[in-house]
């Protein structure tokens, strides 16, 4: 598995467990993040990979930051992550 999959797996059951855990469900989740049921079900189902704006409307609605959203994240793939982003990439 790639960065790229380990970090939409990791996103997938991130928003999972914090909707369980807060009791939102899906369409809830859609409309307090300003998007669609059906993106949140794409992202879900892995059918789409999320982009970076779409990430922070639900990390905002399932945890206030995007710091509290990815504290869990794996070490690998944070130091990923933050080479990729440190590097001349751009999504």
């Amino acid at each position: 598995m790639n960065l790229q999959q380990e970090l939409n797996a990791w996103i997938i059951s991130r928003i999972i467990e914090l909707s369980i855990k807060q009791g939102i469900s899906i369409p809830e989740l859609a409309r307090k993040s300003e998007l669609s049921t059906t993106t949140i079900q794409n992202i879900i189902s892995g059918k789409t990979v999320p982009k970076l704006e779409t990430i922070v409307s639900i990390a905002m609605v399932l945890s206030g930051t995007l710091d509290k959203f990815f504290e869990t994240v794996d070490d690998n793939i944070a130091t990923e992550v933050q080479k990729y982003i440190s590097s001349d990439h751009k999504p």
